[in-house]
């Protein structure tokens, strides 16, 4: 089953025949060195974000697809605290950093590597929250956590004082309507590809 990916969706709105050479997996998409750097130091990143929520449960991505769809459900009926929750609505898939049950609803938390807010964060995280909200799981806020530059290391990571907390709820909730229309403009050619 072919399906429209968080990172799919942000190729397709940086331009329309990177999305297409994604669906094609051509070879020129693999990551060079340099850009397989970022991504590793990402993942650190996000390890060190998970340290501030020493009580979820991290779905792992070695699971089966279904699996982790079904495991990530679990987690939200028993209102658990998960990294990497798994989820699919209309061949939409995204995987979310952090999510976390609060005030009878979720919060949604991206990780990111940058040391600033930037408006491709904005679009990431509208791609999920338009898949979780569609799927029925109430989100009451977003954020994005990225590096704080003030931050100055002495010993150990103090993982409370190394990120810069961005609510960036609004911003989300303002970008639904164009999201709504990218993931059918998306799914479109997706259809097209494997019909």
């Amino acid at each position: 089953m072919a399906l429209l990916t968080k990172s799919r969706y942000m190729q397709a709105l940086q331009c329309k025949k990177l999305f297409w050479l994604s669906l094609q997996k051509h070879p020129s998409l693999k990551p060079s060195d340099i850009q397989q750097f970022i991504f590793d130091q990402g993942h650190d990143v996000g390890f060190q974000a998970h340290q501030l929520f020493p009580d979820a449960t991290l779905v792992d991505h070695h699971l089966p697809f279904m699996e982790k769809i079904a495991l990530t459900r679990q987690l939200i009926n028993s209102k658990e605290t998960m990294f990497e929750g798994a989820f699919l609505w209309n061949k939409c898939y995204c995987q979310v950093d952090i999510l976390t049950f609060n005030d009878n609803g979720w919060d949604l938390i991206e990780v990111k590597s940058s040391t600033s807010l930037k408006p491709t964060h904005i679009q990431d995280v509208a791609f999920q929250y338009f898949i979780l909200t569609h799927l029925g799981i109430p989100i009451n806020n977003a954020y994005v956590y990225v590096i704080n530059t003030d931050y100055i290391r002495v010993q150990d990571i103090n993982t409370q004082q190394l990120f810069s907390v961005c609510n960036i709820t609004n911003d989300v909730k303002a970008k639904q309507t164009e999201t709504h229309q990218k993931i059918t403009e998306c799914l479109e050619i997706l259809h097209v590809e494997y019909s």
